[in-house]
């Protein structure tokens, strides 16, 4: 077979299929067409040849009878052979009543030739006289030529038609399929996995989509997918790589074990550094966690998914603390445990570095005060346990504040240090020893012994070793030594409780100057030193910001009587210390350092309260009060900003309240401060304007739009000519400079129709309300308030 033909007959193998089905369904149904007819053609033949044997029967069966009837031997001669000359008779034999035989004709071996016979009687007087019998042989072979001839006529038209229509639906095929098919196919080959850009297309025109159309559309989403999916690969594989390269690179073991087996099936190359040629997960268990039952340890690893641990492994080449993590999962129906240990020795030590660090003064390594009083309280439950006394006693260096501001801080830190060594020599060892603060120890030791001889031993020994010179630039200085001493459990019966009496016997020691330099508590000293101590331990301890509440006092339209906004107020009201005022504890604050922090509790509390009730009052605004010292942070801004976003509130919707203070402290700093929050849309007032340190040329000169007069004007307006001058002054001089004017202290109606005809805009008081705690405000606001109050 030529190549060609082969490669024809390769490449066409569908085509040869189709045709081969066409031709043997074609054939098939042909052939039972052909067999139909030619069963029609043999059933019509015969139905023929029985019609013409009818024919016969009625021609020559009455002539025969008659000649029978009249013994005409001629005749009977005569019509048997006129029998035999039809063409389907071949012999004819009569057999008359008498036994002679008549016939003519000649005998003829074939199955396709049949016998008939015919009893021939003559109808006389009534009954059926017989006469003979009439045999004849019937030739159908006529039919069989007649079937052979329509056979071959039928086969060779039914081939012809077969071959015809199946090229001809072959051809259709190929038009309309194969061809594109051939194209697809062709498109499937040039693919491979370097290149996937050809793409499916048919090279044809329709208008409606059909299955090729769609197959089309299948295989380019196919290859589209493929492309992705190569793509993906190649990126998984990349990532693989570089996850395999850093896991090879990585100076902690990784290792893989099969969870059923507990064989490693891979390690990185720093397995071996950790655990040599060790394959099994029990060995590496045995390392990491030597107190653990391997299938208990497994099944609990099964059941979490992970587990971690950390040792100490005392290897004798390299002793080190070790950081294990398990992880059980599956993979392809495997079940799997992920090991990663890693040396965390120099984590450790800088772990521990930095907890010293955070507990202990980084200046004389001594515990700080919290650590102090964690340890007092280890020690006050060992002693109320054992029944004995706990002395707790706070240090102080007057000299401090006096060797920082006359030498500098480097040398009074050198003061605190020697201080610091010599406290530390000459305690006791069962001494526990802090620093409290700048200028300031603390030492708690448990009295074994009764009475006070020990410890009054103990403090005379320090005076005496602490009252010698200290020698700091060339000058010998007196470090000021002062104690103060509290007693558990005559004094307090807890931590807290001590250290606030051992400060105020301190500050009594101080405020004493007595040669013994000591002082031990007495009740009488919680005067006013206590309060105020209690206030900045409270401050200190975060306490206050947990007590704290806001409470909130409407400011009126003086002309609608509508609330406008509402005035921030904080208020503290402490279990032991009852309701504590705000300038005490806000001048507390400032004192301590804490007045930024409390400053944006107020705040945040304040602007997330307004969000609430401007639902009820959209235009509602809110009032807060801030120190001098906030405006000095260099975060304020940022911290107004994010108590604004965190409450969802429009800067328009925040007013700031600063007091007459703040012109003490003026610098191109706050200026530029106040500017820029007053550019954001925020309005700023002046507070209690007239009580102190203003003047024409601050209010000219900082971004103000609210004037608050203060209170002290206001109360006695009625009765003093002189106050109301100054107020309707202050008034007419702030509208010129485009202020508004905020009245506060307004209590009778007399005085606030005095003011409105002052044309004051806004006013203050308890003549509309008292500061309100948050449900009030919110009734307040639901219900609304009526100006004048009996309107």
């Amino acid at each position: 077979m030529p190549k060609r033909l082969r490669t024809l007959l390769q490449e066409r193998r569908l085509s040869l299929k189709v045709l081969a089905a066409i031709l043997a369904c074609s054939s098939l149904v042909a052939l039972a067409v052909a067999s139909i007819q030619l069963y029609t053609r043999y059933l019509s033949d015969t139905k023929v040849l029985e019609e013409r044997l009818a024919d016969a029967e009625v021609m020559f069966l009455d002539d025969l009878r008659e000649s029978l009837w009249r013994l005409d031997e001629p005749m009977i001669k005569h019509n048997i052979r006129s029998l035999t000359r039809l063409p389907f008779i071949t012999r004819a034999q009569l057999l008359t009543a008498e036994l002679k035989v008549y016939s003519a004709g000649k005998d003829t071996e074939s199955p396709w030739v049949s016998q008939r016979q015919y009893a021939i009687t003559y109808h006389f007087a009534g009954e059926q006289v017989p006469l003979g019998e009439l045999n004849i042989w019937v030739d159908q072979r006529f039919i069989l030529t007649n079937l052979k001839r329509q056979a071959w006529q039928t086969l060779v038209l039914q081939t012809s038609k077969t071959l015809i229509v199946s090229f001809l639906i072959l051809a259709i095929l190929h038009f309309f399929l194969f061809r594109h098919l051939r194209t697809l196919y062709r498109t499937a080959m040039n693919l491979s996995a370097d290149d996937l850009s050809t793409p499916f297309q048919l090279k044809r025109n329709i208008t409606h989509p059909d299955e090729l159309g769609s197959m089309c559309d299948a295989l380019e989403n196919m290859r589209l997918r493929l492309r992705d999916g190569l793509d993906e690969i190649h990126s998984m594989q990349s990532e693989m790589q570089r996850v395999f390269m850093a896991a090879n690179s990585s100076p902690s073991a990784i290792a893989i074990f099969n969870a059923d087996n507990g064989i490693r099936v891979y390690s990185n190359s720093a397995y071996e550094n950790y655990f040599g040629a060790r394959d099994h997960l029990m060995q590496v268990l045995h390392i990491v966690a030597p107190e653990q039952q391997f299938p208990e340890w497994l099944g609990q690893l099964k059941q979490k998914g992970s587990w971690k641990n950390e040792r100490f492994w005392p290897d004798k080449d390299q002793p080190r603390w070790l950081s294990t993590r398990c992880l059980f999962y599956r993979s392809d129906g495997e079940e799997l445990i992920l090991v990663t240990t890693t040396d965390i020795s120099e984590l450790r030590q800088a772990r521990d570095q930095a907890r010293h660090l955070l507990e202990h003064d980084n200046l004389t390594g001594l515990p700080n005060l919290q650590v102090g009083l964690k340890e007092a309280r280890g020690l006050l439950t060992k002693a109320d346990s054992e029944g004995l006394r706990v002395a707790m006693v706070t240090f102080s260096l007057e000299a401090y504040k006096a060797v920082k501001e006359s030498f500098g801080s480097e040398w009074a830190n050198q003061l605190v240090q020697e201080v610091a060594e010599l406290l530390d020599t000459s305690l006791p060892d069962d001494a526990q020893l802090a620093r409290s603060a700048d200028n300031q120890f603390l030492c708690v030791q448990i009295l074994d012994k009764e009475g006070d001889d020990y410890l009054l031993r103990m403090l005379e020994q320090l005076r005496a070793l602490l009252a010698q010179p200290i020698q700091l630039q060339q000058q010998n200085i007196d470090c000021g030594f002062y104690a103060g001493v509290a007693l558990y459990p005559r004094d307090g019966g807890d931590v807290d409780t001590l250290y606030q009496r051992a400060l105020s016997a301190l500050q009594q020691a101080e405020n004493q100057r007595a040669r013994i330099r000591h002082c031990f508590f007495a009740p009488s000293m919680e005067g006013i030193a206590s309060r105020k101590l209690k206030i900045q331990s409270l401050l200190n301890t975060g306490s206050a910001l947990e007590e704290l509440d806001v409470y909130y006092q409407p400011l009126i339209d003086a002309t609608t009587g509508h609330i406008v906004s509402f005035e921030a107020l904080a208020r503290w009201h402490n279990a032991e210390l009852g309701f504590i005022p705000p300038p005490e504890f806000i001048t507390a604050a400032e004192d301590g350092g804490q007045i930024v922090e409390l400053g944006e509790l107020i705040m945040q509390t304040a602007c997330l309260q307004l969000a609430q009730w401007r639902r009820l009052a959209p235009a509602l605004k809110i009032s807060v009060n801030i120190s001098p010292l906030q405006l000095l942070d260099p975060a304020f801004e940022s911290m107004v900003a994010n108590a604004l976003q965190l409450a969802g509130l429009p800067p328009q919707a925040l007013k700031l309240e600063v007091t007459e203070q703040l012109m003490l402290q003026s610098s191109d700093q706050v200026l530029h401060k106040l500017n820029s929050l007053q550019s954001q849309g925020i309005q700023l007032a002046i507070d209690d304007f007239g009580s102190g340190y203003a003047s024409l040329n601050y209010l000219s000169s900082y971004p103000f739009e609210l004037l608050k007069i203060d209170q002290s004007f206001i109360m006695d307006i009625m009765r003093e000519e002189r106050l109301l001058t100054l107020t309707r002054t202050i008034t007419e001089l702030a509208h010129s400079l485009g202020l508004k004017v905020v009245a506060e202290g307004v209590e009778t109606t007399e005085i606030a129709s005095l003011l409105q005809t002052l044309e004051c805009d806004l006013m203050q008081g308890y003549l509309f309300s008292r500061p309100l705690p948050v449900a009030e405000v919110t009734s307040m606001l639901e219900n609304g308030v009526p100006w004048p109050p009996n309107a």
